[in-house]
């Protein structure tokens, strides 16, 4: 068991100076080798501990009902058990009833209190849960900066933003999106900042050489996609807007090099990609019934709060069923892939060809509202 193997290293890796908690590791060390092998008639011997309110035996009966391989399976009991364990200061508790909180298993969906519990094990006495802990935060943490300044980002450029076009563009290049990346450097290049002959032919070049990577089909699709955007794009401007500017404070301060863009507008190497929310030609589209009529597209974290649709271009170069979109729009989201797979079961067996479109539907789920604390976090 994953689990509990995780719980027999907790013997090895705990310090001596913590030796409460490492007295009960030793106490329960023979009755965790004993269910790790499956024998449920070890749970007899558990319970003495569980009496004494050992929070090692605690963590260890959670593990058991969220497995359900020595016990049945009871999420909701293995909240309950983590919740005792963590009351009790049990780092491995603590980072357990936080997984438990930041996917909404067994329990309501609720990041803050997650990240407020990851902070706690991060403060702990255990290295390697420290590491863990941290791993998580940073990740959270990741995920509600990128959704604000793409957002952001995706606004200013639809307002005809110079900056926010190469930003988009930087980072559907470095998401291997050679079709986006095309369409908002060649939109970035009819605004007024590219009006100067010397950054015309910068951004010329630019293109040129990403349109050499591209096949026909792709540029065709991408030229009708500069069109449609050109209809509902405002009036360009010459000077990045405020928001962006600010926008890039923000995220060179997050050590997000994927909004870092000189004033020039020179492309570098960005790392996030923003969930589409733009218009999405019906010819490319492989049409999920199951979203829901009424449903707006994925643009940030209250979006994905309410739900929304997320659709993926397949730039795979060969034809894909839809299960192999869901992971990637259970990374970009943050929301479990389980209730993604559950909201998108019919379109399961979908074919989604090259160059096509993959509309998944993002169920409702309860990310807390971020306050000011959580966004300086």
């Amino acid at each position: 068991m994953k689990l509990l193997s995780l719980l027999l290293c907790g013997l090895a890796v705990f310090p001596a100076a913590a030796a409460e908690l490492d007295a009960e590791y030793k106490q329960l060390a023979p009755v965790m080798e004993a269910l790790e092998k499956g024998d449920a008639s070890s749970l007899n011997a558990l319970e003495p501990f569980l009496q004494q309110g050992n929070s090692v035996a605690y963590v260890l009966m959670g593990t058991l009902y969220e497995e359900g391989k020595v016990t049945p399976k009871d999420e909701t009991k293995a909240v309950e058990y983590f919740q005792k364990s963590a009351d009790k200061g049990n780092q491995m508790g603590q980072v357990y009833l936080a997984d438990m909180l930041l996917k909404g298993t067994g329990i309501d969906q609720n990041v803050s209190k997650a990240k407020e519990l990851y902070w706690q094990a991060a403060n702990g006495e255990n290295p390697q849960l420290k590491i863990d802990a941290l791993k998580k935060l940073a990740q959270i943490q990741e995920l509600e900066l990128s959704f604000t300044i793409n957002r952001l980002f995706y606004e200013a450029a639809m307002q005809g933003d110079s900056l926010a076009m190469v930003s988009l563009a930087n980072q559907c290049y470095q998401d291997s999106d050679l079709p986006c990346s095309y369409v908002w450097y060649a939109l970035a290049a009819q605004t007024k900042a590219f009006e100067q002959p010397e950054k015309q032919e910068k951004i010329q070049k630019l293109l040129d050489l990403i349109k050499g990577e591209m096949t026909l089909n792709q540029i065709t699709e991408a030229e009708k996609k500069i069109k449609e955007m050109q209809a509902v794009i405002s009036p360009a401007v010459s000077e990045p807007t405020q928001t962006v500017k600010e926008t890039n404070k923000t995220a060179e301060s997050a050590s997000l090099t994927a909004t870092a863009v000189p004033e020039e507008t020179e492309p570098k190497q960005p790392t996030h990609k923003i969930p589409s929310s733009k218009p999405t030609p019906k010819e490319l589209l492989i049409i999920n019934p199951e979203v829901p009529e009424g449903t707006k597209a994925c643009q940030g974290i209250d979006s994905v709060r309410e739900g929304c649709y997320m659709d993926i271009l397949n730039t795979t170069g060969k034809e894909q069923t839809a299960p192999f979109f869901y992971e990637k729009a259970a990374q970009k989201t943050g929301v479990d892939q389980s209730a993604i797979e559950l909201h998108n079961v019919d379109y399961a067996s979908s074919i989604i060809p090259p160059d096509h479109v993959a509309r998944i539907h993002i169920p409702a789920t309860k990310i807390p509202k971020m306050n000011e604390e959580d966004k300086s976090e």
